[in-house]
C-alpha cells in the first residue's frame, strides 16, 4: 500500500485547508474550537478529491484480469482500507452536519454568560430543532409504509436518499455550470455592470444602515442598563462581561434625555435648556445639573422594570446577532 503518497496527501490536504481558513477566518475573533471544527469539515470534504481516484484507480487494478498487463496505480490502496477510509468520511461528516456543527451555531450564538448555560441552552435548542425535524420525517415514514409497505422499505429510503442527493447535485452544478459563465459574459458588459453594481449598492446602503440601527439600539438598551443595575448587583458582572466582550457596542455614545421637575421650570427658563450629559457604555460617571427631575432614556421602555438573569441573556444574544449582522454588511 502507498503509506507515504497517502501521507503526502494528507499533508497537501491540511496545507491547503488551512490557507483557506487563513484567507477567509479571522483566527483572531474566532475560539480556537471554532477554528478546529471548521478545519475538520472542509478537510473531509476536500479529501474526497483525493479518495475517489485512489478509490477508482485501485479497484480498476484488483479487477484487471491475469492475462492482461496491469500496472499498479502511483497510489495504491488495499480494499480494506478503503471500507475504513469511506466509513470515516461518512460518519464524521454526519456527525458533523447533525451534531457538532449546530451546537457549535447554537453554542457561539447563545447569550448565557457560563459555559455550561451555554451548552444546555445549545442542546435545548437543537433537540428542539432535532424533534421537529422527526416528527416530519416519522410521518413520512408512516405514509411510506402505508403506500408501499414494509418488504421494500430500506431500498425506498435509500432511493429517497440518493434522490436528495442528486438533486443537490443537479441544482448545485447547473447553477455553476450556466450562472457562472454568464456572469462572466455579463461583466464584459461595462454600462450593464455598472446599473447591477448601482441596484446593488442601494440594497447594500439599506441593510447596512438598518444593521447600524440595530447596533445603536442594543447599545442604548445595554447602557440604560449600565446606569440601572449598581455595581454591588449580583447581575454586574454579566453586565461588565457583555460590554467587555462587545468592544463595538462599548464605544457608542448617546445623548441622555431628561425631564426637569416643577420645581426647577422656573429656573430653567430663565437659564436655558441644559444639555444632557453623553455617557458611555460601561461607564459609571453621569452628569447631572442643578435642578434636574431625574432621568428619562428613550429606550426606557425596552427595558423591564425588574432586570433578571434571562433578560440579560436575551439581551447578550441580540448584541451578538446585531454585531454579526453589522460585520456582514459592513465587510
Amino acid at each position: 500500500m502507498a503509506v507515504l503518497q497517502l501521507v503526502v496527501g494528507a499533508l497537501l490536504l491540511v496545507v491547503l485547508v488551512a490557507g483557506l481558513l487563513n484567507y477567509f477566518g479571522n483566527r483572531t475573533e474566532h475560539a480556537w474550537y471554532v477554528s478546529l471544527i471548521a478545519f475538520i469539515s472542509w478537510f473531509f470534504p476536500f479529501s474526497i478529491v483525493v479518495l475517489v481516484p485512489v478509490d477508482l484507480s485501485s479497484t480498476l487494478f484488483r479487477g484487471c484480469k491475469a492475462e492482461e498487463e496491469c500496472n499498479e496505480p502511483f497510489m495504491y490502496v488495499s480494499s480494506e482500507f478503503l471500507v475504513a477510509a469511506w466509513r470515516t468520511l461518512y460518519w464524521s461528516s454526519f456527525a458533523l452536519t447533525w451534531v457538532m456543527i449546530p451546537l457549535l451555531q447554537a453554542y457561539t450564538q447563545s447569550g448565557e454568560f457560563t459555559v455550561m448555560r451555554k451548552f444546555r441552552s445549545a442542546v435545548r435548542y437543537n433537540l428542539i430543532y432535532q424533534l421537529i425535524i422527526g416528527t416530519i420525517a416519522l410521518i413520512g415514514l408512516v405514509g411510506v409504509i402505508y403506500v408501499q409497505g414494509t418488504s421494500n422499505l430500506r431500498a425506498y429510503v435509500m432511493a429517497l436518499s440518493n434522490s436528495w442527493g442528486l438533486v443537490l447535485v443537479v441544482i448545485f452544478m447547473g447553477y455553476g455550470m450556466v450562472d457562472v459563465p454568464r456572469r462572466l459574459w455579463h461583466k464584459g458588459d461595462n454600462s450593464r455592470e455598472l446599473r447591477r453594481i448601482s441596484f446593488k449598492a442601494s440594497v447594500v446602503k439599506d441593510k447596512r444602515q438598518d444593521t447600524e440601527d440595530e447596533v445603536h439600539a442594543v447599545a442604548k438598551e445595554l447602557s440604560v442598563v449600565c446606569h440601572r443595575v449598581q455595581l454591588s448587583d449580583p447581575l454586574r458582572p454579566f453586565i461588565d462581561q457583555m460590554v467587555e466582550n462587545s468592544p463595538a457596542v462599548r464605544g457608542i455614545q448617546f445623548e441622555s434625555s431628561r425631564t426637569a421637575s416643577p420645581n426647577s421650570a422656573s429656573h430653567s427658563n430663565n437659564r436655558g435648556d441644559l444639555s444632557g450629559a453623553g455617557m458611555t457604555l460601561g461607564g459609571s460617571r453621569t452628569t447631572v445639573s442643578a435642578g434636574s427631575g431625574g432621568r428619562k432614556h428613550a429606550t426606557d421602555g425596552a427595558v423591564p422594570a425588574i432586570i433578571t438573569e434571562k433578560y440579560l441573556a436575551d439581551l447578550h444574544a441580540r448584541i451578538k446577532r446585531a454585531l454579526r449582522m453589522s460585520d456582514r454588511w459592513n465587510a
